[in-house]
């Protein structure tokens, strides 16, 4: 049986590994400055918890399709991260899914918190994540049978503490787009006081 959320899940993670979270406004920028490759590597490994939070399956219905489904889907999930602390998603993600040909318009309003998350990053670097005060993603996406576009907002922020007595806070404003019909990707904004902007 065909999942179109497993889709948008994994397209939401995806975005994570080149930009960042959200919240309803942008938390200041303090304490300790991380490194251009230790922002990297931190959204690196928030993304895998991220896939295992968010919403897998689209609601299921008798018999064959001739009209999108609609989807309103409220959540509130958790999941534990790999050294300690848990990374919770709430929201909601409304539109309509053809479960046949997964052919879907919809628009996510998610809050992610973390509480004592504890990552490391490929350099070994151990991170210990609280909501400062939370991550949201806002945003659209279009699916279509071979094609996906859409666009992510996030702002917010977090507090973070390393194993190398490092500390601060870090706050985001990031806006991502995307289109697979011309493999491209645009992102612009800052995280944890960096600009960031599509090189292309």
């Amino acid at each position: 049986m065909r999942r179109p959320l497993r889709l948008v899940t994994a397209l939401t993670s995806l975005t994570l590994l080149v930009a960042a979270c959200s919240g309803d406004s942008v938390t200041e920028t303090t304490g300790d400055m991380l490194s251009e490759q230790e922002v990297q590597e931190l959204f690196t490994a928030l993304s895998a918890i991220n896939g295992a939070v968010l919403p897998l399956a689209a609601p299921q219905a008798a018999g064959p399709q001739l009209t999108p489904i609609p989807v309103d889907e409220s959540f509130n999930e958790s999941a534990p991260c790999p050294s300690g602390g848990s990374l919770s998603v709430s929201g909601n993600i409304k539109g309509t899914v053809d479960d046949e040909t997964f052919a879907a318009d919809l628009e996510f309003d998610l809050t992610q918190d973390m509480s004592n998350c504890g990552v490391t990053t490929a350099s070994l670097v151990q991170f210990t994540l609280n909501g400062e005060p939370d991550i949201n993603i806002a945003g659209d996406m279009s699916m279509s049978e071979t094609d996906f576009s859409g666009s992510l907002s996030y702002t917010g922020g977090f507090a973070w503490v390393t194993d190398d007595e490092r500390s601060g806070t870090c706050g985001v404003n990031f806006d991502v787009s995307f289109s697979s019909a011309s493999q491209s990707g645009t992102y612009s904004g800052q995280i944890c006081g960096q600009a960031v902007t599509d090189p292309s």
